[in-house]
């Protein structure tokens, strides 16, 4: 992917991107086996997509699969349920708009998920994925991290050229830092 800045083409640089993540996800859920989320994992990520705004029960799945990079992927089914135990604890509240419900986290909610994260810090637990050890996924990277696709795409299809080369002079700081960060023990 080296080019200089004259062939620089960003639609290039967003399909590697894509390929890259896609083939990470691909390889991380078929190693975890398509791992299913645990009942109080999904309800954690259900209260984290919620955070941000109301949802509609859809828009909650998919947020959890996007945001955990398919790594939790819930049916349908699953998320219903879960948000039928929130409901009942009392961590969200449901509101009927026409068809649709849509849901919204509570009082409660924002201090279980506050105590959740705490909890997550705290323990520092370790999983097994790909025969190897690894620390637990933190829900804030994987949102900040699922938010950089569509700004990549956007400087891609309507930044200027100049625009282009900056933000490919910061992808590769960034990149440096990241593996700066990764070599820190």
């Amino acid at each position: 992917m080296a080019q200089n800045s004259s062939n620089f083409d960003p639609r290039e640089l967003f399909s590697n991107v894509i390929n890259f993540v896609r083939e990470r996800s691909q390889s991380m859920t078929s190693a975890m086996a398509t791992a299913q989320p645990g009942e109080m994992h999904l309800e954690v990520a259900i209260l984290s997509a919620l955070s941000g705004e109301a949802h509609n029960a859809n828009a909650i799945r998919e947020a959890v699969s996007l945001a955990s990079g398919a790594v939790l992927n819930p049916t349908a089914s699953q998320v219903r349920a879960a948000l039928d135990v929130l409901v009942e604890a009392g961590k969200v509240e449901v509101e009927t708009k026409g068809d649709r419900k849509v849901f919204a986290i509570s009082k409660l909610g924002k201090s279980a998920l506050a105590e959740a994260k705490k909890q997550l810090k705290t323990d520092g637990d370790t999983t097994e994925s790909a025969g190897r050890k690894s620390a637990s996924w933190d829900s804030v990277f994987l949102v900040a991290a699922s938010k950089l696709g569509p700004v990549l795409l956007d400087v891609a299809q309507t930044g200027t050229r100049e625009q282009q080369k900056r933000a490919a002079e910061i992808l590769a700081e960034t990149r440096h830092e990241l593996h700066k960060i990764l070599a820190e023990k």
